[in-house]
């Protein structure tokens, strides 16, 4: 409820939710976003994209968000997590399930403290924004 999808190349979509207050959402079967943009308005305290196997884009900044599983999101290109409250445990989780851009064009990652060890994604190929 309240979000915009949009379609996109190859029948993919695009959802945003730029000012739903909400705090969890069901993402089950949607297996063809490409990109997911939940804004700060949204205060997500939990975020499931297990299902999202063709996110290319979650931005997902200025939430409530203490983990985030992003393994299953294997083609995943940009993730904008800053301003969460994720732990320096949960952020190296993070750079650990992110997708390996070695020898391909750098994926692109924006976060803020705690860093922890950014350094995992830097040599996965993932450009660090801090």
């Amino acid at each position: 409820k309240g979000g915009q999808i949009l379609r996109g190349q190859k029948g993919q979509s695009r959802v945003a939710f730029p000012d739903v207050p909400i705090n969890s959402i069901n993402l089950s079967g949607c297996t063809s976003i490409a990109e997911l943009q939940f804004y700060s308005a949204c205060s997500l305290t939990t975020l499931d994209v297990s299902t999202c196997t063709a996110l290319t884009v979650l931005e997902c900044s200025g939430n409530k968000l203490t983990t985030l599983d992003i393994s299953k999101c294997i083609v995943l290109e940009e993730l904008h997590c800053s301003n969460n409250q994720f732990s320096e445990t949960a952020m190296n989780n993070i750079y650990n399930a992110l997708p390996n851009w070695t020898g391909k064009e750098a994926g692109y990652i924006s976060i803020s403290a705690p860093y922890g060890n950014y350094s995992i994604a830097e040599n996965k190929n993932w450009r660090v924004v801090k």
